[in-house]
């Protein structure tokens, strides 16, 4: 008696342990899929099955659930340096709002790893910076066209991160930082340009008097 006593909690505690083991949840940030021996498993239609936020059941010790934030990212990025059409740099601050538009894709792209991916982001919106300021002098680049930069920047990140299963939101740059070398002769051609200016306007406010 007490052996089958002994036996059925030995029996039972298995079977909690199995169902401890096969049933898991994906909370409400989150979406997962479901990897089987190396491969992702697949649905009815043939592609990754992708679970959305609730409970869920797998197969112990064979599948591997791997539960991906959905929601927005922020990468920011400090101090890149980025030549200008004069071929002199500038130190650039900005950030990137992303979030995970396709979990299979993500993870076969970038390992499942939030690193692997803002490392590739980083580098794809420091070429798109070099692409867009090696057009423009370092006046304009610090003076005006902002909004049609980042909107650009945002536009040509989120065309090329597509491949790894990412939707950019946006693409800010928030400081323009000119180094010392670079910024004293910045402020000397404009300092000379404003000079240069105020010597020409009495000379043509007098020919203007004397034409009339």
């Amino acid at each position: 008696m007490i052996r089958n006593k002994t036996l059925l909690s030995i029996v039972s505690l298995l079977l909690l342990g199995i169902i401890s083991l096969s049933v898991y949840t994906v909370y409400e940030t989150d979406k997962a899929i479901l990897v089987r021996l190396g491969e992702l498993v697949l649905s009815k239609d043939k592609k990754p099955k992708v679970l959305n936020p609730g409970l869920h059941f797998k197969i112990p010790f064979i599948d591997e659930v791997r539960c991906f934030d959905t929601r927005l990212n922020m990468l920011d990025i400090k101090s890149s340096r980025i030549f200008t059409v004069e071929q002199k740099y500038v130190l650039v601050d900005f950030f990137v709002q992303w979030r995970i538009e396709d979990l299979a894709l993500f993870y076969t792209r970038t390992n499942g790893r939030k690193a692997n991916a803002e490392a590739l982001l980083e580098q794809k919106v420091v070429s798109g910076l070099r692409a867009e300021f090696g057009r423009r002098t370092i006046r304009e680049v610090v003076s005006g066209g902002r909004v049609e930069l980042t909107e650009t920047l945002r536009k040509t990140t989120d065309e090329n991160a597509e491949h790894l299963g990412i939707s950019v939101a946006d693409v800010r740059v928030k400081r323009i930082d000119l180094p010392d070398e670079v910024s004293g002769s910045v402020y000397d051609r404009m300092r000379s340009q404003k000079s240069w200016r105020g010597k020409r306007s009495p000379y043509f406010v007098g020919r203007s008097a004397k034409g009339i």
